[in-house]
């Protein structure tokens, strides 16, 4: 990532949810005044999406984790144990992220949720999109467990289009067997 990397990575974190918008411009400061740590956040932060895609996917797909990406996972996760309160939320108690201090606590988030999965009688759920140009994976939440895209808005759209395309060049292409015969 380039100079700009510590401010998309904060606003992905914001977007996906894992930092509140109001952090935001705190960790933005942060990142300004320790470039460095920045930097290395910026690193880990793409080694563990490296690895827990590669974990997730492998799962879904029915195929057993490489031994090195879930130990990616673990050095993170031990990395963060006891060192995040918990607070009162609006609905009960919430982790209190931003009370961690340095840059690294922008990951814990993703660590946490992607262990928690994993330890979850969910992770019997996740599915890898069928799309044929998607490597996403999803949680299906479907009682019979039939869903098969990611989002129906993207790919599983594109899939019924595909389908639906060759269905009509199907039905408008001349049948060689039923074709009249010249004289």
């Amino acid at each position: 990532m380039g100079p700009d990397g510590w401010a998309y990575l904060v606003a992905w974190a914001i977007e996906e949810g894992v930092v509140e918008r109001v952090d935001g411009p705190k960790l933005l400061q942060e990142g300004e005044k320790e470039p460095e740590k920045a930097l290395l956040t910026i690193g880990r932060a793409v080694t563990l999406g490296r690895a827990l895609g590669c974990l997730i996917r492998n799962i879904a797909g029915g195929g057993d984790p490489e031994p090195s990406d879930l130990a990616v996972l673990n050095v993170e996760l031990t990395s963060q144990l006891g060192t995040v309160p918990l607070e009162p939320g609006r609905t009960g108690y919430r982790w209190a992220w931003e009370q961690v201090p340095g840059l690294e606590r922008i990951l814990y988030p993703v660590v946490r949720s992607a262990a928690n999965l994993l330890i979850s009688n969910d992770l019997q759920r996740v599915k890898a999109c069928q799309g044929p140009s998607c490597d996403w994976v999803f949680l299906d939440a479907t009682k019979n467990r039939s869903r098969r895209w990611c989002d129906m808005r993207s790919c599983g759209n594109r899939e019924k289009m595909r389908r639906y395309r060759k269905r009509r060049k199907a039905e408008s292409s001349p049948n060689p067997e039923i074709a009249p015969q010249a004289p």
